[in-house]
């Protein structure tokens, strides 16, 4: 299915030659129709602050998988091949190998095209083209050069790209192919023995590219196919997909890099533009409230809700791509799950705010463990769970509730984030129906002991706070406890509230003592321990009262003000 989707998402790009592929070129050798050189200095397209051509303009240019052969790119390659320059990295016998053949290429193109472009380049290089160019002390022998002759450059010619095309078919490259059936567009062609070109842009690949059909082991290899041929795919389904995935790489809205992982999106037809992206990883609270009332409407889905999604998670071993991950639904779908996944995390702000939507790089970031400024390996993991989740409305795993309670008890604090991760954490697997604003706040009715016992825990660290500046609190020194043996740890918590409680004005100590007996009578009695999804309601519990707390706080202080305000 990936290799079909990714077929049909290349008629939607312009045409190109067959095995070209955009390439950065940085050195320009200007010739006029005689092969004279007309400057002794390359034109350098170079640009070193822009990331895309830091090596060069990118063009259109020959391009196919090398692999350890000396398979020369026709007007587009290194000094070694073009030139015969030699470096550190390549001896002077294997400079000459490579250098011979490309000249005997570029005699190939010139018998069969007769193209005075591709003549003038050939009476360059054979009439010691190293004692007319110039080079400088800042040149790249590893960046690309291609020729100009009289303003055009031989490469966009018609003839040499069907030159080009023809020379490397899979028949003149590798013999005579077994005539198999196309797994992606169900004709009977060619099979390819490997595929021509590579999808660049993965993580950790190697830089030449990565190859999605691949097989070098017999452990891979079925009913004696080997390399590509495990499975069959014609030469044009082979370049329409390549060509395809590097289109979807380098378009920012179509991709995005998690640690060695990247998650490429797309829609089958190019109807409207949602951008995945923003609403996943910078997330706006106005776009994020239309995308919820969209969702809640419960209208039937338009045309464009009916466009089918597909997303894939792409790492590399090697020269290999691996697919990590395959998606395949519909738009309106994934717009209602997008909405459900908002709804699931929103909790209100430290001081009481209003819930606001976190994107996955911050959710993801409240759970990793700050190591000396750095991330934890688990970063990546942790992403590509919660991009999964968000996409397809599943269940977030319980891995990262783990990963949440553990680092509350590590900071002895609930973060605004881990809070949206636990909520979310334990409201996905919850099948009933819930509240549009369930969990969002402080839940007075809550019964749940685990819940009960957090909120009681913030009540005796307010208490504590109240009746002083402790250098550490009782949750600094009990939250780990509190939150898995409660029956250990409160008895201990209770006699010290009582002598903070004691230390408090009248009026600060009942209230404070009316809220505590109200909690206390309605857990009865304190469990033994607290289970996983337990201690993440309790780190609620906790969290939702501190935060209650301090908006009445806020609030008693603003209507103070207005009161005297008035009475001025």
């Amino acid at each position: 299915m990936l290799l079909k989707q990714l077929v049909e998402y290349s008629h939607r790009a312009k045409s190109q030659p067959a095995l070209y592929a955009e390439v950065p070129i940085r050195y320009i050798v200007e010739l006029d129709e005689n092969g004279i050189l007309l400057s002794p200095k390359p034109i350098d397209t170079a640009d070193p602050s822009n990331r895309l051509t830091a090596r060069g303009q990118r063009r259109l240019a020959p391009q196919v998988q090398r692999g350890n052969r000396f398979i020369p790119m026709l007007f587009a390659d290194r000094a070694e091949y073009t030139l015969g320059i030699t470096s550190k990295s390549l001896k002077p016998q294997r400079a000459k190998k490579v250098h011979t053949a490309y000249l005997e290429m570029l005699e190939k193109c010139l018998a069969q095209t007769g193209l005075p472009q591709v003549l003038a380049v050939h009476r360059f290089l054979i009439a010691d083209p190293l004692s007319a160019i110039r080079l400088e002390k800042t040149f790249d022998p590893s960046a690309n050069i291609t020729f100009r002759v009289g303003g055009v450059f031989p490469m966009d010619l018609p003839e040499v790209q069907r030159f080009w095309a023809e020379q490397h078919s899979p028949a003149s490259r590798f013999g005579c192919c077994a005539t198999r059936q196309c797994l992606v567009c169900g004709e009977k062609r060619p099979a390819l023995i490997r595929l021509q070109q590579r999808i660049k842009g993965i993580p950790n690949g190697q830089s030449q590219g990565t190859v999605l059909i691949s097989a070098n082991d017999s452990a891979y290899a079925s009913y004696g196919l080997k390399a590509s041929s495990v499975s069959p795919i014609c030469e044009e389904c082979g370049q329409r997909s390549t060509r395809a995935m590097n289109l979807l790489l380098e378009d920012p809205n179509t991709h995005h890099e998690m640690g060695d992982t990247v998650f490429v999106f797309w829609t089958r037809n190019s109807t409207e533009k949602f951008s995945f992206h923003d609403f996943l990883f910078s997330p706006r609270p106005e776009q994020v409230k239309r995308l919820i009332k969209s969702a809640g409407n419960g209208n039937q889905p338009s045309e464009i809700d009916n466009d089918s999604f597909y997303c894939v998670a792409l790492s590399a071993n090697g020269g290999r791509t691996v697919v990590r991950d395959w998606i395949d639904s519909t738009l309106a779908q994934i717009r209602f799950n997008l909405a459900r996944w908002f709804e699931r995390q929103a909790i209100v702000g430290p001081f009481g705010e209003r819930p606001r939507p976190l994107g996955i790089n911050l959710l993801a970031k409240a759970l990793e463990r700050g190591d000396g400024g750095g991330l934890n390996r688990t970063g990546p993991l942790i992403k590509r769970a919660l991009f999964r989740a968000a996409l397809t409305g599943a269940p977030l795993p319980s891995r990262l509730l783990y990963l949440a309670v553990r680092r509350n008890c590590a900071e002895r604090n609930v973060s605004h984030a881990r809070a949206a991760v636990t909520k979310l954490a334990i409201y996905s697997t919850k099948t009933g129906k819930h509240a549009e604003d369930y969990m969002q706040t402080i839940e007075l009715e809550n019964n749940s002991v685990a819940y009960l016992c957090g909120r009681l825990l913030a009540l005796f660290e307010r208490a504590q706070r109240l009746a002083g500046r402790p250098n550490a609190t009782i949750v600094d020194r009990f939250y780990g406890a509190a939150s898995s043996t409660p029956r250990m740890a409160y008895p201990l918590l209770a006699r010290l509230a009582r002598a903070h409680l004691s230390k408090l004005s009248f009026g600060a100590r009942a209230s404070l003592e009316s809220s505590i007996e109200e909690i206390v009578s309605r857990i009865g009695s304190f469990p033994a321990v607290f289970n996983l999804e337990e201690q993440g309601m309790f780190s609620l519990g906790y969290y939702h009262q501190r935060a209650h707390d301090r908006f009445q706080k806020t609030a008693g202080k603003k209507d103070h003000t207005n009161e005297d305000a008035i009475a001025a």
